[in-house]
């Protein structure tokens, strides 16, 4: 996400990505970087990353696998 948004609609974006489950937990510190270059939100309530897409999520949990 390049745009900047209102408080509401952070929120709003937080809450679609919990609910489609567009999660990555674990071992994601070696990686955080890359997920935030895909636009990723650190959840500090949950201590989860919240990502824009299946694919992202799909991708960097491969990245995260191979990171070992």
């Amino acid at each position: 996400m390049t745009e900047r948004l209102t408080k509401d609609e952070f929120i709003a974006e937080c809450n679609r990505r919990r609910d489609a489950g567009l999660t990555l937990e674990g071992n994601t510190y070696p990686i955080r970087d890359e997920i935030r270059d895909a636009g990723g939100i650190w959840d500090r309530q949950k201590k989860v990353w919240l990502v824009a897409s299946d694919e992202d999520k799909e991708r960097l949990l491969r990245l995260m696998v191979a990171q070992g």
